[in-house]
């Protein structure tokens, strides 16, 4: 498969779990959160294995001794920093009754997101189509409980469920318009340097947005499920990378 379909094909396949918003329109508050927090778990742990055994190993062989493989990812995470504080976008995943953030800037910066992502993910699909499958791969484990989150957060603000799923829907359709940006400018442009900026993505996004959302636990035994399902995304990304 050419590398144009498999961004088409995985630009697709997101856009399609936007709609994993809906079942939310099954569940119960108590039961939502039984199922998101061990998704953002395996999400946070999949998007820490992903940067440390895929992209960066990737880009350190790259670019050998090159300080351009440690700028670009703390340019990376510093970028998703900035745009966190912008958009007060830390609060997704929260289904806190006294937080009621406007539905429009929930959209604005979800769908900022996903361009980021598509064209992160695009570009390295460009690079190497077997990293772009773990790179699609991870941003999926995220892309999960975020899309219930923020469905979630709409609900809650007042939309209305079919409104809710068809403006997610709309944002999470800027990810394969990031990707085909990042297939076009590869003809231009070396799109290596995508590895380490990822990476700081991934990490800043795992670190600063997920695991903050784990630790309000009601029990010790939850916390240790989650902390078994963070280790076991970690295990699964560097398993992976021991069959390469």
């Amino acid at each position: 498969m050419s590398t144009l379909m498999w961004i088409i094909t995985s630009g697709i396949a997101m856009l399609g779990v936007s709609f994993a918003g809906s079942l939310f329109l099954f569940l119960n508050f108590n039961l939502y959160k039984k199922v998101t927090r061990p998704l953002l778990a395996l999400a946070a742990g999949c998007l820490i294995g992903g940067a440390l055994f895929h992209l960066l190993p990737a880009a350190l062989e790259e670019f050998e001794e090159s300080l351009k493989v440690p700028i670009t990812f703390s340019i990376g995470l510093l970028s998703f920093f900035l745009l966190d504080q912008i958009l007060n976008w830390h609060n997704h995943y929260r289904q806190n009754i006294e937080h009621k953030p406007m539905g429009t800037v929930v959209l604005i910066a979800d769908a900022l997101h996903h361009f980021i992502d598509g064209v992160a993910v695009g570009s390295i699909f460009v690079i190497d189509h077997r990293l772009g499958i773990i790179a699609w791969s991870v941003a999926l484990a995220h892309e999960i409980p975020q899309e219930l989150g923020d469905f979630g957060i709409l609900i809650h603000c007042g939309w209305t469920r079919m409104r809710a799923l068809l403006f997610n829907a709309a944002a999470s359709s800027t990810f394969i318009i990031g990707s085909l940006c990042a297939f076009i400018a590869s003809g231009s442009l070396n799109l290596s340097l995508v590895l380490p900026f990822a990476a700081g993505i991934f990490l800043y996004i795992a670190l600063a947005d997920l695991i903050p959302e784990l630790k309000e636990s009601e029990s010790i035994w939850q916390n240790l499920l989650e902390i078994s399902i963070v280790t076991a995304g970690i295990a699964l990304l560097a398993f992976v990378a021991i069959l390469e």
